[in-house]
This record gives structure tokens, C-alpha cells and sequence, in this order.
């Protein structure tokens, strides 16, 4: 990385701002652009060598760090229900920035940079192009053109309003936005559909630096996430209007999954072309217009177009041969992973793991449910785990279920490199209420876990709105991925009760008898009161 880089990113920055009329009173784009700029020149010019050296990449991108939903947060009719702004990320920038001033005076003093001397930080600019997007029909091309139609809109409109606050017009404001998906739970601004790009193009730059040896492993930091997002070709032909569900959680591309194809293509990782031969399954009579989103009808699709196999109904990518890498996923973000399991349901060659806060009788997804009985189908059939934890758990509740139920399938497995979907909201007093208990020590070692277990790993980082925490996550998991991480981290005891749980889990995951179907998922509707209890204090 060049002084040029961080100089082109600041140019970004300013460019973005005049565009949309951001003055020095957006206190939080205007502070964490400073600092990211800074943080990067001064990487440049105080340790120029330390590339030759590092063995762990921090791929920052600022400009989806500092633009991602900019202005969103000052719309007050929004609700409480999205919380991914830019002063988010803030507190990461200035614990980077922190690191960097003290590694001058206390370059050997633990925490510090100076201590994670093995970390070379560099600058995204990689964006990805529509060929990268849908390469095995990783992105459904539907889906692609609404994105871009919205973004598009909504460009247009903010010039519009910029030329009439020009022209001393009244205006609504410079950035507007819309919700992607018909939950109402994504945001889309005039820059979303290139931030997003931004940040699939930045998982794929860490993924060749990581497959070709330049590094060993990686961190990336960007906006916005995307283990939510399960828009693939698959998704189109089996329902049409999926697109307009399964961008939901605030995903607008799925990085780790475009990058694992993109991996293969680089890199001659796949097999050669086949065909499944699977028995057709039955129609699945989808009653998800009704029932779960009220009266908006998704037009599922004809009977014959759903009863394909998913395989078949893709119509493009390459199958399922043993030559293809191994890549396994663990996703640690307290909620479903549930967009990167469906993008890998039918391939045995990913093995997709998810720990989370079991709503899965909540109608939060809308098609798989993070149950344990979902194991993959068709070639893919257990490769898939779920790991449900109840409202109230925390470190040791996580790391016991991980040590039983995970770690030894990941082992087995063999893994060629890991991805870590890196959520941070399952530390205890996260915004979004969703009840587990985490501390920023349980993330460290699972990253350090699985460096030790696979030589190859990148971490990406997905939900997590408490800014503090955040940072303390990110540090906690560069130390891991450095390997200065201490051996004195004790998640704590489990009462018997959640031992009988455990048991309980691993029985689902063993038993293939009582494995769902993919239509299954999709089908599913919880009986009235299921109620999952919390663990006790």
C-alpha cells in the first residue's frame, strides 16, 4: 500500500461530501475519515517495512467504514430497528488510531501495536464488477438489476435535490433512502449498491492475499454485511420474488460467498461441470404471502419451476467434485447466518457453521430457520450446522456447544481456509436486544481457535452495534490472529441443564432421519406459543 492510496481514499471522501452536501457539522463521516486517512499515512510513513514482515492483513475500507447509511441515523420516523450507522465505527477507527500513537512511545507493551507488529494495515479500493457479482450465480441477476435500479433512483434524486438547494429551492434533504426488502429491515442510499460492491471487492482482495501466501491470514473491515443475503440464481428460480425477502438484515451482497467463488475461479479450484442426479422433490406450495408478510403475494413461481431440484434450477455453476477446495465458514453473529448457509446448502465442498440466538420459531428468516435438522441437501447434505443457543447465554454456554457440537465436524472436515462471519452483537448490551450475553473474549478465541486450526483464515466483520465493544473485538481477534493471544481465557462452567441441551443438539445433528429438506425450511411455520426458554440467571 502507497501514500497513494490513502490520498485516493480521502479524495473519495471529499467527492462523496460536496456530492451530497456534507459539511463539517456530520461530526462522525468528518472525524473517522480524518482519522482513517491518518491512520493510513501514518502506517506508510512510520513503518514502510513492516509489510515485509507482517503475517496478518487489516484490509480497512473507509470509505464504507464513513459512508455507509451516512445520514440515515438523522431520520427520525425510521424506528429503532436498523442501527448500522457510521458513528458505529467510529470507536474502531480511533482504537486503531490509539494503537498506532502508542506503539511510538511503548512499541513492546502488550495491546499495543507495537505488539502486533505482524499486522500490516493497507487501504481497499477494489470494488466488485457485475462478472465478479454473478459468477456462479452467486448474485441473482433480478436482484442485481433492482439494486442497481434503486441505487440509481436514488443518485438521481439527490442531484436533483442538490441543484434546487442550489438554485435556493426547498428541499427534503440530500440523501434519501429506501428499504430494499419488503420486511423492511435493509436501507438503501444513493451509495449503498457501491459501498456494498466495495465490501464483497475487499473480502475478494483479502482472499487472493491469503490464498497466494502474500499473508496468512486477514481481517477485513468494511460496511455493509452480508451473511443475510442468500439472492443467488438458486433463490430466483425456486421463488421469484425471493429477492425481495432474502435481501433482508441489512445484506446487500454476500461477500464471503461471491469471494469463495471467486476464489475457485482464480485460483482453478473447481471441478469440472455435472449434473445431479437427486430425485425430484415435491412441490413446495410456499404460503409465505399469506401468512408470514400479510397480503403481499411473492408469486412463488409455477409448481413445475418449484419442484425442480435446486441443483438443476440454478442452470449455471460448476458441481460438487472432490477437487474443489475446502472452505469452511463458522459464523459467530448472533443471528442466522442464514443468506451464506443457503448460498452453500448444496455443495459439500463448504461446510457452513452458524452459532446464534435460536429464533427460529420467530419467523425472523425466510426461508431457512437455523434449526439443527437443517443439514444441507441434495450432495451438500450435512454440510450445514446450526447451532441454536437460548436468550441468556453467554461465553460458556457458546463455547461448550462449539467444543461438542462444531469443532470436532470443522476438524474433520479439514479445512483449507476459514472464513469468520465476525458479529459482534452477542456481547451483552447490544442495541438490537437480542438477548445472549457475550464478552469480547469468547470472539478472540474462536479466531484463535481456528488459526490454530486451519493455516488460512479471514474474518469478516458483520453485525455489532456498540461502538466500544466493537473495538475491543476487532483487537482482541488481530491478537488471536497474530498469535500473541494468552492461554488464560476460561469461559466458565454450564449447568446441567444446558449439558442436556447440548446432548440434546447433537442428536438433531447426528440423526439424518430426521433431517429437513430444503422445501421443508421453506415451508416451515411454527406452531402457535412455541416458546424457546431462556437460561436462567
Amino acid at each position: 500500500m502507497g501514500g497513494s492510496r490513502a490520498t485516493k481514499c480521502a479524495v473519495e471522501i471529499g467527492s462523496y461530501k460536496a456530492r451530497n452536501k456534507v459539511t463539517t457539522q456530520d461530526s462522525d463521516a468528518s472525524d473517522a475519515s480524518k482519522l482513517c486517512t491518518g491512520l493510513l499515512i501514518h502506517e506508510e510513513q512510520e513503518h514502510p517495512e513492516s509489510s515485509a514482515n507482517a503475517a496478518t492483513l487489516l484490509l480497512v475500507d473507509t470509505f464504507t467504514l464513513v459512508n455507509h447509511n451516512l445520514g440515515v441515523d438523522s431520520i427520525p420516523h425510521i424506528g429503532q430497528d436498523v442501527f448500522d450507522f457510521p458513528s458505529r465505527t467510529q470507536a474502531l477507527v480511533e482504537q486503531l488510531a490509539e494503537r498506532k500513537d502508542s506503539a511510538l512511545d511503548s512499541g513492546e507493551k502488550k495491546g499495543t501495536w507495537g505488539s502486533l507488529a505482524g499486522v500490516k494495515l493497507e487501504e481497499n479500493t477494489r470494488a466488485a464488477t457485475d462478472e465478479d457479482l454473478l459468477r456462479n450465480g452467486a448474485t441473482s441477476r433480478r436482484y442485481l438489476t433492482h439494486l442497481k435500479n434503486t441505487s440509481r433512483k436514488l443518485r438521481q434524486h439527490a442531484r436533483q435535490v442538490q441543484v434546487s438547494q442550489e438554485n435556493g429551492s426547498a428541499s427534503s434533504g440530500a440523501l434519501t433512502w429506501e428499504w430494499l426488502d419488503w420486511d423492511e429491515t435493509t436501507i438503501v442510499t444513493p451509495d449503498s449498491e457501491h459501498a456494498a460492491r466495495r465490501a464483497v471487492g475487499a473480502v475478494m482482495e483479502a482472499t487472493e492475499a491469503v490464498w497466494s501466501g502474500r499473508f496468512r491470514n486477514a481481517f477485513v473491515a468494511c460496511r455493509p454485511p452480508g451473511h443475510h443475503n442468500g439472492v443467488n440464481e438458486l433463490l430466483a428460480k425456486v421463488e421469484r420474488n425471493g429477492h425481495r425477502y432474502a435481501s433482508h438484515g441489512g445484506c446487500l451482497l454476500n461477500e464471503t460467498a461471491v469471494a469463495v467463488h471467486h476464489l475457485r475461479h482464480v485460483f482453478g479450484t473447481a471441478a469440472s461441470l455435472k449434473s445431479t442426479s437427486a430425485k425430484q422433490a415435491k412441490p413446495c406450495k410456499t404460503k409465505r404471502g399469506r401468512s408470514v408478510h400479510g397480503d403481499r403475494c411473492c408469486d412463488a413461481g409455477s409448481p413445475s419451476t418449484r419442484s425442480l431440484q435446486p441443483a438443476q434450477a440454478a442452470g449455471e455453476g460448476p458441481g460438487y467434485g472432490a477437487q474443489r477446495a475446502r472452505v469452511c465458514i463458522l459464523d459467530v453473529d448472533v443471528h442466522f447466518g442464514d443468506g451464506t448457509a443457503w448460498q452453500f446448502y448444496f455443495d459439500p465442498s463448504v461446510l457452513t457453521v452458524s452459532l446464534h440466538l435460536d429464533q427460529s420459531d420467530d419467523q425472523a428468516f425466510p426461508y431457512l430457520k437455523g434449526k439443527p435438522v437443517e443439514r444441507g441437501d441434495e450432495e451438500g447434505r450435512g454440510a450445514n450446522i446450526n447451532l441454536p443457543l437460548p436468550e441468556g447465554s453467554g461465553d460458556a454456554h457458546a463455547w461448550n456447544l462449539l467444543h461438542a457440537c462444531a469443532f470436532p465436524r470443522i476438524e474433520a472436515f479439514k479445512p483449507e481456509i476459514i472464513f469468520v462471519a465476525f458479529g459482534t452483537d452477542g456481547l451483552e448490551g447490544d442495541p438490537t436486544a437480542a438477548g445472549l450475553k457475550y464478552t469480547p473474549g469468547l470472539l478472540s478465541e474462536v479466531v484463535k481457535w481456528c488459526s490454530q486450526t486451519c493455516p488460512k483464515v479471514i474474518c469478516t466483520l458483520q453485525g455489532g452495534y456498540q461502538a466500544v465493544p466493537l473495538a475491543q473485538a476487532v483487537e482482541g481477534a488481530l491478537m488471536a490472529l497474530t498469535d500473541i493471544l494468552g492461554d488464560g481465557y476460561y469461559a466458565g462452567g454450564i449447568e446441567s441443564e444446558f449439558q442436556d441441551y447440548i446432548a440434546n443438539v447433537e442428536e438433531q445433528l447426528e440423526n439424518g432421519s430426521h433431517w429437513w429438506s430444503w422445501n421443508a425450511s421453506f415451508e416451515y411455520e411454527p406452531a402457535a406459543g412455541v416458546v424457546h426458554p431462556p437460561i436462567s440467571e
